[in-house]
């Protein structure tokens, strides 16, 4: 059985709350600041009905359960809870028929659930888009969820006025990033998503001073995410090896996209056949396949004219080889008389055999 340890709804949620507070009020002063404009579009918190929550299918949290699995698992009772919870982990072990992912990913929503209880404690609304009738979620995913498995029929949300396109993407990416930490593919997918809806919005690809501008990148950051982008977009491989998590973080992909066709192309290969590669054996590959072999070159035993002789006739003997005809040129300048000078050919020809030794 999954070990789940639900917290307390209490003093050490009191503080929780009071840096959500801050951060639901630094995320939609960042969104205004954005290029969201008060006046034009306002902000208003309210109740509205769950039943027309309409989901993003763009949504950068990555959840094993689709809405249905939530709306048709085990409830959780409020007016019937007890501090023992085992009989309802059974309830939704077996609900979920010992899946352990579903299993996990839905007790992991059930401790928010237990933490908000009633609609009223629900400190930070989800945000949403209104359309009609119906409202867009932007954020609050996981809260809705929690509602839902609360057998709740409501949910205060913040209702904004904001397009449906780059507007929704970029207050989703500040509402997501703010309040939980995206995995690296949840960031990459919403990246990509916003990257689109740029496209769409302004006829152009998105460039590194957008990211920065947008999301408040720094400047770095946001080129290092542009080339991923770039790369999840054109090179299939690459993206195949961050959704099966091979790649895992902006630092393993950045060495990826700088390694040399050959060698990338069989890394990727071997991460989407499920080899894994932390960053520091990533590092190692790079660093052998870029670093040269270092030779140590014999120091010269050329010590008196009787040696300058006996070198000078042995230089001059393997110069006449045809393997080793290619260095003529590169010694003419060379007096072998001079014993500097023999000692910097004889130097030449002892790394030429350590070489082909290497080869």
């Amino acid at each position: 059985m999954t070990e789940t340890k639900f917290k307390a709804f209490g003093a050490k949620n009191s503080e929780n709350t009071r840096q959500k507070v801050g951060a639901n009020i630094d995320t939609l002063v960042s969104s205004l600041e954005y290029g969201l404009q008060e006046s034009k579009k306002p902000i208003n918190v309210q109740y509205i009905p769950i039943a027309n929550i309409i989901f993003d299918k763009n949504n950068p949290r990555i959840f094993s359960l689709t809405i249905d699995e939530i709306k048709n698992g085990p409830k959780l009772d409020i007016n019937l809870l007890t501090d023992d919870l085992s009989h309802f982990e059974q309830l939704v072990h077996s609900h979920f028929n010992q899946d352990e992912r579903k299993i996990q990913d839905y007790l992991d929503i059930v401790e928010l659930a237990l933490s908000i209880k009633t609609p009223d404690n629900l400190i930070n609304p989800i945000t949403v888009r209104a359309e009609q009738l119906s409202f867009h979620l932007i954020a609050g995913h996981r809260r809705t969820l929690a509602h839902i498995i609360l057998g709740l029929s409501e949910i205060s949300a913040t209702i904004l006025n904001v397009s449906p396109g780059l507007d929704h993407s970029i207050l989703q990416w500040k509402e997501n990033k703010d309040r939980m930490d995206l995995s690296f593919i949840e960031q990459i997918h919403n990246l990509v998503h916003l990257s689109n809806e740029y496209e769409k919005c302004y006829k152009k690809p998105i460039t590194a001073r957008s990211l920065f501008e947008l999301l408040g990148f720094k400047k770095a950051w946001a080129g290092r995410y542009l080339n991923i982008i770039d790369a999840y977009q054109h090179d299939n491989k690459f993206k195949q090896a961050i959704e099966s998590k091979g790649i895992n973080s902006v630092d393993a992909a950045t060495l990826v996209i700088k390694m040399a066709p050959e060698l990338k192309n069989k890394l990727l290969n071997e991460m989407i056949e499920g080899k894994k590669f932390s960053l520091l054996d990533l590092k190692k590959v790079v660093s052998e396949i870029t670093t040269p072999t270092k030779v140590k070159v014999a120091n010269s035993p050329i010590r008196n004219k009787e040696d300058i002789n006996v070198y000078r006739k042995i230089l001059n003997i393997i110069l006449n080889h045809p393997a080793f005809s290619h260095l003529n040129k590169e010694l003419e300048n060379l007096n072998l008389d001079k014993k500097k000078d023999l000692q910097t050919g004889w130097e030449k020809i002892v790394k030429t055999f350590k070489d082909q030794e290497v080869k």
